[in-house]
Formats: structure tokens, sequence, C-alpha cells
């Protein structure tokens, strides 16, 4: 990301720039080997090169558990066989460069973290206390660290890396760097910080967990209205409890096939939905001619005034959800006549504003409801509810 933050998009670091696109290698920090002591785990070094995303080189290494990346030391070659043992000797001798024994891992894990990882940087063992064992770090603080973690004898390759000459600026840009200011004297500049001793051992006895994940919480009224979870109350149910009524499903079936509405109808479905009015009127003819009765349709598609009266004449017509406008409600009017039973009604709101969506405006709602339920008496509005679109 070029020294941003993949989220926000803001300059994090300021010394780090896009600079070119290089191929990544996927490392293997964690060297484990037999604890037995006449047995060690050997690998040959087949390639080192330079890594463009870090500091140090890397090593091609190829053993019986098949071949990895891991960092080169400052000796290491290509030929050189280097060896891999948990064992710790009662009289420890001098390790062989490149091999790794135990102890700089800060815990003795394979997901452990790794302490020293830049270009010609090397920790020194100070002293043996307890299980621990004292190691002093390239910025000279000391560690304590179990005496089971593992470590790489030698030095990590690249130690000129620091006094590498680039040569231009734009050669310094294409590596990934930005140019940064004057150096700053740590105690004279007013950046600078004092000086201050170093802290005492840091002792690493048990690897922390991670913390848990964070949780996003949204306010909403579902949330307010009581508890919240495995016994919160499901708010369909919650407003039937307040307004005493009962909770109906309709399910909207659109392109599905006779059949599938057959198998719901099968199932105990009652109320089903359509927005369309001619599929409407084909499904309403084939379920009559089968002689399967007891459905109750809903027309929840935008209304047209060339279609009312084919609406009213569908079997099993149970109510119509999408009223917007008094023209609308007027033709339904003279079309039921006095000697039909009065049809249900909903009333649409066009809550968004949106100008391609049906319904009425929420400031003409009331006087629509007055007309509805003063001029239309063939029109049964279903109390004050409306349907929200």
């Amino acid at each position: 990301m070029g020294g941003r933050d993949p989220e926000t998009g803001r300059k994090s670091n300021i010394h780090i720039g896009p600079g070119v696109r290089f191929d990544y290698f996927m490392l293997d920090l964690h060297r484990r080997g037999p604890e037995n002591p006449e047995e060690t785990y050997d690998e040959r070094v087949i390639e080192v090169r330079q890594d463009p995303n870090r500091t140090p080189h890397l090593a091609l290494v190829a053993g019986a558990k098949g071949k990895r990346w891991i960092y080169a030391t400052q000796g290491m070659k290509a030929g050189q066989i280097i060896s891999t043992s948990s064992h710790i000797p009662k009289y420890p001798t001098p390790g062989i460069e490149g091999n790794a024994y135990p102890l700089v891992e800060l815990f003795p894990t394979e997901k452990s973290h790794v302490c020293i990882t830049e270009a010609g940087s090397c920790g020194e063992i100070v002293r043996q206390q307890d299980d621990y064992t004292i190691v002093k770090m390239p910025t000279q603080h000391e560690y304590a660290l179990k005496k089971t973690c593992m470590a790489t004898v030698g030095k990590l390759s690249h130690e000129d890396y620091r006094s590498k000459i680039y040569g231009s600026v734009q050669m310094y840009r294409r590596f990934g760097h930005r140019m940064a200011g004057s150096e700053h004297k740590p105690k004279d500049c007013y950046q600078g910080r004092r000086i201050r001793p170093l802290p005492p051992v840091r002792v690493f006895a048990e690897e922390k967990l991670p913390p848990p994940p964070k949780q996003k919480f949204t306010f909403t009224r579902k949330q307010l209205s009581g508890l919240y979870g495995n016994a919160a109350v499901d708010p369909v149910q919650e407003l039937a409890a307040i307004y005493s009524v009962d909770v109906r499903l309709v399910a909207v079936s659109k392109t599905f096939p006779v059949d599938s509405i057959i198998a719901c109808y099968e199932k105990g479905q009652r109320h089903f939905g359509e927005n369309y009015i001619d599929e409407l009127e084909l499904k309403a003819k084939e379920f009559a001619s089968r002689g399967i009765h007891g459905i109750n349709w809903h027309f929840i598609g935008r209304l047209q005034s060339n279609k009312l009266k084919k609406i009213c004449e569908i079997p099993g017509l149970w109510c119509i959800e999408t009223l917007d406008n008094k023209k609308h409600a007027d033709l339904l009017q003279s079309i039921l006549g006095s000697d039909k039973k009065p049809l249900k009604v909903f009333i649409q709101v066009n809550t968004s504003g949106e100008k391609n969506k049906g319904g009425v405006e929420p400031e003409g709602l009331d006087e629509l409801v007055d007309h509805v339920e003063w001029k239309c008496p063939n029109l049964s509005l279903i109390g004050n509810l409306f349907f929200l679109f």
C-alpha cells in the first residue's frame, strides 16, 4: 500500500513509498528438529538470493520434508548442509554457522514470533538463569527466553544493507523508500528524546492469547425494545401482541410455477402475493380449474387504470396492497358496485421520495385515507395499516 493504511488510505508510514512491484516469498521462520541427541534434520542449501521485500538474503533449502525459504546467515552458500536439532546438551559446544539449536524465538511454538529479522543483526547470549537464557538483542535490550526456543547460529546476511549506496534518488524510491529530511540528533534537536537507561530484563514466560475480535453493535428498535439475543422477542410477534392481531405470512410467488405454489399450499400456506396482473390471472384460473379453493391472492404490483376490472374479476382475490391515489379508489368503487363484497385494500406510501416508485406521498396520506373511508364504501381499508414499499 506504499505506506498507507489499507482501510482509510491515509499515510501511516512516512518512509515507505509504493516503489516497484516485486515478487513476495513465503518464508518459514520456524525450524524444528528431533529431540534425540543422535539425530538431526539435515537440509541442503540450493540457492541464496536477494529479497526485495526484506532486508536479509533468503536461502532455498531442501530436506526430507520438502523445500522452503529461510533467512540466510552471513556465510551461507549453495551446496552447504545445515542441520537442525532440538536437543539441549549438558555441555554445549560451539555451533556451526547456519545450524539451528534451541534458543531466537519468543516462545517455543510454531506460531511464535521471531525476535531478530533485520539484515546484519544478531543476538548475544549473556548468561543462563534457571530455565531461561538471557539474550541481548540488537537494540541492547535483554530478553529472558525459555531454553527450548529455537535459534540459528551466525549473523543474518546482507550486513552492508545500511551502508548501501543507491546512486540516485530515483533508485532509492524504486526500492520503496521515501526521501526523508535532515537527520536529527537524539538530544539536541527539538524532536529529540532524552537518553534514558535501558529497561530491566524482560521475561517471556507464557505466550499471550490474541485479543478477542472486535464486534460492531448497532442500536435498533429490536435491541432497545427489551431482551436481545436468544431470549429476544420477534418484532412481528411483539407487534401482534401489542395490537392483538394474527400474524399473516404472504408468500410472493412471482416466477415460480404452479406446482411450487401447490407444494406450499399442501404445507398449510394460504396467502400468496403476485405483482403482475396477467400472471395472477393465469395462476388463479389454473387453481380454480384444478378444484383447489381457499387460496387468498394479494396483488402487490403497481395498479393500472385499464386493468382494474380484470383484477376485481380474479377468483380468490383477497386484497390489493398498492392503492396510492383517489382516481384508482373511485374506479374500484364503481367497478365493485353495491352487490359485491367489499374489497380489502392497503395504501402504499412512498417513503423514499423516488419518482420511479409508486405510492402516495406521506403528506397526502391523511387525505387519501379519509377519501377511501368516507367516499368508497366498497373498499375496506384494513384499519389504519398501510403498505410501505
